[in-house]
């Protein structure tokens, strides 16, 4: 039952439920390999419905990893095809202890697509980003890259005054 809901429209908590059945029978192992092989599956040979394109797919298989805690998992699997930009922040966050190169990729992509949708609460969210990638580039003690990549965003969005005055906070502290 727990798999036909699962095939049905896979979801995390529909994984979970599957696996707190299986695991009842021993079946475990099996299940998850066979729910994964759905998953890629579905990927592999999109059909977009209402409820799912290739993204929800692939944001899908990185959430499972992510929830298993298996950071290097939920990397691989966002090398799929495109995820939504919320899986991306998540996954950033998550990996930026253990892989900060990759999150920091991450972090930038999604700065560049906020900040030209011209709004100031996609502005407040690019500027979180930018925050993050602070953080990540002070430990990895690259404080001139970070003031490099903020004085790059002061030229490339200079036209989007209340994102500039959001990264002049950056430069008083």
């Amino acid at each position: 039952m727990a798999w036909l809901a699962f095939e049905e429209r896979p979801s995390l908590a529909k994984y979970q439920a599957l696996k707190q059945v299986s695991s009842q029978f021993d079946e475990w192992p099996i299940q998850r390999q066979r729910a994964l092989a759905l998953i890629e599956n579905k990927i592999k040979q999109p059909k977009k419905t209402v409820w799912y394109s290739v993204s929800t797919y692939v944001d899908l298989l990185i959430d499972i990893a992510l929830w298993e805690n298996d950071l290097e998992l939920a990397m691989v699997y966002s090398q799929k095809g495109e995820f939504s930009k919320e899986m991306a922040i998540r996954l950033a966050d998550a990996v930026s202890q253990y892989a900060p190169n990759f999150a920091l990729v991450l972090y930038k992509k999604y700065v560049n697509q906020l900040v030209p949708q011209t709004n100031n609460q996609a502005y407040e969210q690019a500027f979180k980003l930018v925050l993050k990638i602070g953080d990540i580039l002070k430990q990895q003690k690259q404080t001139l890259a970070f003031s490099d990549y903020v004085a790059e965003l002061s030229v490339n969005y200079k036209l989007k005054r209340n994102f500039m005055a959001m990264l002049k906070q950056i430069k008083a502290c």
